[in-house]
């Protein structure tokens, strides 16, 4: 099985578009050519808990939070 390992800062990248780098966005892009991507046992957790603090500190609306979570199942 071949893949990329992606961790939480750089998921939240594809969120946050002041955190965005080439890096990130080159990661969202082999993501939608179909690559797999690996990620560690407590990504989603960490992934959550960003997103409400990002709604609690009105960087995004609950709306985002929501579609989010949603495109990315978690």
């Amino acid at each position: 099985m071949t893949g990329i390992v992606i961790d939480a800062s750089v998921t939240l990248a594809w969120c946050f578009p002041d955190e965005q780098t080439p890096t990130s966005l080159n990661v969202l892009d082999r993501l939608k050519t179909g690559e797999q991507a690996l990620v560690p046992a407590f990504w989603s957790v960490e992934i959550l808990n960003t997103l409400l603090l990002g709604e609690r500190k009105g960087r995004i609306a609950p709306e985002q939070t929501k579609a989010f979570s949603i495109r990315f199942e978690f």
